[in-house]
């Protein structure tokens, strides 16, 4: 009897969950990771910081499937350049866990709008 294997991806869900155990709302946010390119700030960040929202892209292979089938992805930033970022998000590997994008091309760091910061710790928008 072959096993069942879930293929939903669920990148997108994971950060969804995350923001509402914060206290963040999601502004109806769906499971689609490339949507979230568009959440939060009215302007992307120019540069990434420490926690933001990372929607990345990759041609779909074989090799990035169990990450996505779409390729994209949504997950929150670690560090690392651009080339290389660690991301920590669901669906990476099928877990939830840090993992790095060597290759995969960074579409937006998103930082959701209601947010609470410390004064002179703005976001750098574009």
């Amino acid at each position: 009897m072959a096993s069942e294997v879930d293929e939903t991806p669920w990148c997108a869900c994971f950060v969804n969950w995350c923001l509402h155990r914060a206290g963040q709302p999601t502004n109806q946010m769906n499971a689609g990771a490339e949507g979230w390119k568009y959440f939060g700030l009215s302007l992307p960040l120019v540069s990434p910081r420490l926690g933001a929202i990372a929607v990345v892209r990759k041609k779909p292979t074989a090799a990035i499937a169990s990450t996505t089938a779409t390729g994209w992805h949504v997950a929150f930033y670690l560090g690392g350049p651009a080339m290389t970022p660690t991301l920590f998000g669901g669906n990476q590997h099928n877990s939830v866990c840090a993992k790095y994008f060597h290759g995969w091309t960074i579409v937006a760091y998103r930082w959701p709008s209601t947010f609470l910061h410390q004064v002179g710790d703005e976001p750098n928008v574009a």
